[in-house]
Order: structure tokens, then sequence, then C-alpha cells
């Protein structure tokens, strides 16, 4: 069996622009900085891992969280948004119908994993609040950051 080898934390992929990889392929996020703030990507999927990118965050820039931008409704992916309030949360409008509508499923499909039971008993449903349909530009101090929907791909609201 062949083990794949890959930088793991906070790793800078292009000048202000970061993702932060966990071991073990598990959930993974990413930050932008700019001189008016951060706009983080994903908020991960337990109290735990939201506070280690807050963290890694805080270790790279003491600038304010602007913005969390949700890329899909998985619970991997939003579990960790009430710990980014209160900045504005931003995802294309099928997230929020979808964590609306399949938010206890989607907890539900974390609890075999029991080591994970008390930190899913702290993720309360926090719903994106700034919606698109197509295409949405968020200006971060001199950045332009571009969020589209292409249609269906992983999820029904992928961007």
């Amino acid at each position: 069996m062949t083990t794949v080898s890959y930088k793991t934390g906070v790793i800078e992929v292009a000048p202000n622009v970061y993702a932060f990889i966990q071991e073990n392929c598990a959930t993974n996020a990413g930050f932008i900085v700019s001189e008016e703030g951060v706009l983080v990507i994903d908020s991960l999927m337990t109290p735990t891992l939201a506070g280690k990118l807050y963290s890694a965050i805080k270790n790279v820039t003491t600038s304010p969280i602007r913005y969390l931008v949700n890329t899909h409704s998985h619970g991997d992916h939003v579990f960790g948004n009430q710990y980014f309030l209160p900045a504005p949360i931003v995802a294309h409008g099928n997230c929020r119908t979808e964590l609306i509508e399949k938010f206890d499923a989607n907890v539900q499909r974390y609890r075999g994993r029991t080591e994970l039971i008390p930190e899913l008993d702290q993720i309360r449903m926090t719903l994106p609040d700034v919606t698109f349909e197509d295409r949405m530009t968020i200006r971060l101090g001199d950045r332009e950051i571009e969020l589209s929907f292409l249609g269906r791909a992983h999820s029904n609201s992928d961007i």
C-alpha cells in the first residue's frame, strides 16, 4: 500500500491566500487576507477544528474576519459556522435551503463516528445570511473575490 505524503497546516498558496490542510484527508478550509480583513472559506466540521482554523488565521493576521463563505452544505464544511459570527455567512441559495431541510440528517450522518458525538452536540444550525444564485463579487480591500455557481457537482450548492 502506498502512502501519499502531503503538506498539512497553513500553506500560503498565493500572496495572502492560505489553505488550511488537515491530516488524513480530513476536511479542509482556506482564507484570504487583505488590509481590510479576512474572508474565510468553509468553517470545518467540529468546534475543535473551527477553533484551530480561527487560531491559524489569528497567527497570520490581526485583521478582523469580514466574511465566511460556505462552499456547499455538507457538515464537514459548515458545522463550524457559529464560531465565526458575527461575520456574514455567504453561500449559494441552495446551500441555505439544504441546511434547513437536511441539517438533522447531516448531523446524524457523522454520529456513526462516536468520538465526534460530544462535539456534534455543541453544533447549532447557523445559516448563511447572504445568498446568491449565479455569481457574486466580494470586495475585500484591493481584492475582488468572484463566487460562481456552475450547476450541480459534488452537491446542489457548490461554489
